[in-house]
């Protein structure tokens, strides 16, 4: 498959162009990815640190003040937990979807209850005391939201809230009751930091990002692409055109003293130095040979005016041996049906004299009951009934033979087609019946051979065939004759001729099949060579297959092909195209 030089340069590199930017671009969306990871655990941890920050304030600062002015443990300022939950509630209100929770299996407020998803998270957290940090996405009322759980261990300090109910602050045991949230054990993890935050925005960021980023380079593809396009145009394809185009003109002008004048000190430029120099060489070699050419065409203008005199004799002495057979046929044909026609003729004027003698009769006896015994006597040995009947039938004898005739010649002028030599449409087998017909004395019994049976296998619904329908029913001719010859030889099995027409995808077929003696294989490939004849001296030319040979092939574009096996007979077989 030709593919264009221009396209064998620019694919590579366009294709170099697409890797090295979808590379780039891989290394990119990495780089993306690791920055959108580190925004999201930046505001993971700056939640926490918040968290941290508030539980350490209530720890060192609220709850030592809180006891010093009441001396009682007051939930809403010592309790660090109860604190930060507070505080980010209240920023929930203003900025939501940043959760700061510390869910317990165990609690003591049910608030701080652990959902589902979290008390999967505790209890991996619990089956690996030493991972320090669980982080992931979650779907959460239709937003996507960046986690981070952190195990909580018991510390001795929580046990004051945490341990027994009998040791518990009475401010929580009266607030949240004595049977949840007790019995903790230090170095236990019971509870985990939660952290939730955000993402959508983030996730809209980097749409917006890769966008930009995929624009630009296609934009910088597309530029590129045209860049390369433009150089390799200029620098490159062009000048090959102009080099190809100059080889053409070489070549359909032989005369031609184009020249190129690329002289660049590249290969293109050397290729166009070379031309050059070729050219000039073989401006020359081409006087030379055409003043050598010049002499052999005076010399082959002779042999090819004798050749076409000795063609002109040989096609004239093929066309009176065809036309010897024709008339041999329609002489033989005509000659039955002629003979019956006289010969009727000769009843028909006896039967019309005898009527003629009895009306003369009736006219000079008339009156009928003055006619004489003699009258009566003759009306009765005429029967003119009988007369009257059988001229009427040997009238229609004479019809059919005329009818014979009409169609006999009818069979000719279809064969000969001697008013149709333009190229039309003809019904192929109506050709071959009529070939049938003039050879029908050859078809015959006679003292040389027995009768030769033909069997027609037609393809009736084989529409009519565009061709030149005179010389195809000479082909017709030649192919069966020698089919003919080929079975009267000698032989012990019955002489049969199958002609068998057809039609593929691609064109017509008729085949003329015999069960003669066949052709060898050394004989074979000579077959269609003029002059070339296995026949005895007189009984053929060795000019019927080359005839037929030509017709087929040059006249109308077809196929002539021949297959046969010494001893079983040989096949023939038209192909003409749709």
């Amino acid at each position: 498959m030709w593919v264009s030089i221009r396209i064998k340069f620019i694919a590579p590199v366009f294709l170099c162009l697409i890797i090295v930017m979808m590379t780039s671009l891989h290394r990119l969306n990495k780089i993306e990815s690791t920055a959108f990871e580190q925004a999201v655990h930046a505001r993971t941890t700056l939640v926490s640190e918040f968290g941290a920050a508030s539980q350490s304030y209530v720890n060192e600062e609220l709850r030592a003040a809180t006891q010093t002015h009441t001396g009682e443990f007051i939930l809403e300022a010592m309790s660090a937990p109860y604190v930060t939950r507070s505080l980010f509630e209240k920023f929930n209100a203003v900025v939501p979807d940043y959760i700061y929770r510390q869910p317990t299996l165990n609690p003591l407020n049910p608030i701080n209850l652990a959902d589902e998803f979290e008390t999967s998270l505790i209890e991996r957290l619990q089956i690996n005391p030493d991972l320090e940090e669980i982080a992931g996405y979650r779907q959460r009322n239709g937003k996507e939201q960046y986690y981070v759980a952190r195990p909580i261990k018991t510390q001795q300090a929580c046990l004051q809230c945490h341990g027994r109910p009998d040791d518990a602050p009475a401010a929580i045991t009266e607030r949240y009751g004595r049977e949840n949230g007790y019995h903790w054990r230090v170095g236990d993890i019971v509870s985990a930091l939660m952290v939730y935050v955000p993402t959508t925005d983030l996730r809209k960021t980097q749409a917006l990002i890769t966008r930009s980023i995929f624009g630009t380079f296609g934009l910088l593809l597309l530029v590129l692409a045209a860049l390369v396009c433009t150089l390799f145009d200029r620098l490159i394809y062009r000048r090959i055109n102009c080099l190809g185009q100059a080889i053409k003109q070489r070549a359909v002008d032989p005369d031609s003293t184009l020249r190129l004048k690329d002289t660049s000190a590249d290969e293109i430029g050397v290729i166009s130095r070379q031309f050059n120099y070729m050219a000039d060489s073989l401006e020359q070699a081409y006087q030379v040979l055409e003043d050598r050419v010049r002499d052999r065409t005076n010399k082959l203008t002779q042999t090819v005016q004798t050749l076409k005199r000795t063609q002109a004799k040989l096609v004239q002495s093929e066309k009176m041996s065809s036309l010897t057979q024709m008339v041999s046929g329609i002489a033989h044909e005509i000659n039955n049906p002629a003979s019956f026609i006289h010969g009727n003729l000769k009843h028909a004027r006896n039967y019309a004299k005898t009527l003629i003698n009895l009306i003369n009769s009736f006219e000079q006896e008339l009156p009928v009951a003055e006619r004489s015994a003699e009258l009566i006597e003759k009306i009765e040995e005429s029967e003119l009934a009988f007369l009257e009947k059988d001229m009427y039938q040997l009238l229609d004898s004479m019809d059919t033979g005329s009818e014979r005739i009409r169609s006999i010649v009818e069979s000719l002028r279809n064969f000969s087609r001697l008013d149709e030599a333009s190229y039309k449409a003809v019904d192929v087998h109506e050709g071959i019946e009529s070939a049938l017909l003039l050879l029908r004395s050859r078809l015959e019994e006679n003292a040389q051979h027995t009768a030769i049976q033909i069997i027609r296998d037609y393809d009736n619904t084989l529409p009519v065939i565009m061709c030149f329908p005179r010389q195809l029913n000479q082909a017709f001719l030649h192919l069966l004759n020698n089919a003919i010859d080929a079975v009267t030889s000698a032989r012990d099995i019955p002489s049969k001729i199958t002609i068998k027409t057809d039609q593929t995808a691609t064109n017509y077929r008729i085949c003329i099949a015999d069960n003669g003696i066949g052709i060898s294989a050394e004989v074979l490939p000579n077959i269609f060579d003029p002059f070339f004849t296995t026949k005895d001296i007189g009984k053929g030319t060795g000019l019927g297959l080359f005839v037929s040979h030509q017709i087929v092939v040059e006249v109308h574009g077809g196929e002539l092909l021949c297959h046969s096996t010494p001893g079983q007979g040989t096949t023939m077989t038209i192909v003409l195209p749709l």
